[in-house]
């Protein structure tokens, strides 16, 4: 059995299941009583946004530049928690992580593919320089916001993306789990994953001719031995917006979970692009 599909197979054990809100109330305290040590105080909320609810998280002073950490499918705002703790960025930013629409704690088991949509219901969560940060299919709508609220974004910061069409996979059992059958095994959360993922192609065409539209400094990191989303998906970024506006980082021998095996490399990236916000960001 090839080893990509059982590192599929893994994540998709990993987020089975469906959260009620009972269910999410425990997880809400179990996180703020981890945090409870965090060199910044965390708050979690829950914020209606058009006919959607969704699930933040913020960590540290209102009064800092902001950053908006967007996770990947399946996924939940949890998978920030290690920058929720590093000292460093804290002292020169606000976090705030999501549960993007249709994951978790922001309606899990509710469809929502459409990349321009996702963004819409995110952009009043933005304050205006925020940098956006997304790791694999959340630097696609890290991506999309830049493109749709360039006025909004003070830079992005995209690892391990989905981001190029030509470079895009569709694996041999995403069309497989979409039959009714699979439906209960898989989940809220990879079922919204499995989705997007089937939805991926035709949303990155979509998204192909607006890089343009992007006026902030974008930073690429991708390792080259990942396996799920391979690094020519940056390459390709890199060479559509060119040196002057994109920065592409390749990181030697890494795979797609770099997130979490590259913190200190990645914190020290997001503080790069805060200092290049203008003072009165």
């Amino acid at each position: 059995m090839p080893k990509l599909f059982l590192g599929w197979i893994a994540v998709i054990l990993v987020f089975v299941g469906c959260a009620s809100m009972d269910e999410m109330d425990e997880k809400d305290r179990e996180l703020l009583e981890e945090l409870s040590d965090a060199p910044a105080r965390a708050e979690i909320s829950y914020v209606e946004v058009e006919d959607w609810t969704l699930r933040l998280i913020e960590v540290g002073s209102s009064e800092l530049p902001q950053v908006v950490l967007l996770h990947g499918g399946p996924g939940s705002l949890d998978a920030y928690t290690p920058y929720f703790r590093h000292e460093p960025l804290l002292a020169h930013a606000q976090l705030l992580s999501l549960d993007r629409p249709g994951y978790e704690g922001s309606e899990a088991g509710r469809i929502e593919t459409s990349m321009a949509r996702q963004a819409e219901l995110i952009r009043p969560l933005l304050r205006p320089g925020a940098i956006v940060v997304g790791h694999s299919f959340g630097a696609t709508v890290a991506a999309r916001l830049a493109m749709d609220y360039p006025e909004l974004i003070g830079g992005a910061v995209l690892v391990s993306g989905t981001l190029s069409p030509v470079h895009e996979r569709r694996f041999f059992f995403t069309r497989a789990m979409e039959r009714r059958m699979f439906n209960w095994i898989l989940g809220d959360g990879m079922r919204m994953a499995n989705a997007e993922k089937f939805t991926r192609i035709p949303e990155l065409e979509q998204m192909a001719p607006l890089w343009d539209r992007v006026t902030a400094p974008v930073i690429l990191i991708h390792g080259t031995n990942d396996r799920i989303v391979p690094h020519p998906h940056s390459e390709w970024v890199a060479e559509m917006l060119g040196p002057g506006r994109s920065e592409l980082r390749l990181l030697d021998g890494e795979r797609h979970f770099i997130l979490w095996s590259e913190v200190e490399m990645i914190s020290a990236t997001i503080l790069e692009l805060i200092d290049r916000l203008p003072v009165n960001e």
